[in-house]
């Protein structure tokens, strides 16, 4: 057997370990390696998207800044142009049902 006879078989990285372990890619005799409990990993999950998902998550960010940006903007609107009609259902300082300032 060589080495290239084993191949290595890993389980999901979850938590950030995983464990390794190998099995004979043909029939032969001899020794494996060792198993690998514990091994640290990571995920990388921009590498795991393709450009047409790159694409539309760009789109879905640019939608949602312009959607936030124009709620903004007509909340200002609304706040500044209806005040005054807000200060005259109130009433003069002191008459009855203006409450406080």
């Amino acid at each position: 057997c060589t080495p290239a006879a084993a191949l290595q078989m890993a389980t999901p990285c979850l938590t950030g370990v995983r464990n390794v372990t190998y099995r004979m890619a043909f029939e032969c005799w001899g020794d494996l390696p060792p198993p690998l409990v514990g091994q640290p990993c990571t995920v990388d999950l921009w590498g795991m998207l393709t450009d047409a998902d790159r694409v539309a998550l760009t789109a879905l960010g640019v939608g949602l800044a312009a959607a936030a940006i124009m709620a903004a903007e007509r909340t200002c609107y609304y706040h500044r142009h209806y005040r005054r009609y807000l200060e005259l259902s109130q009433g003069p300082p002191g008459a009855p049902g203006s409450g406080p300032r």
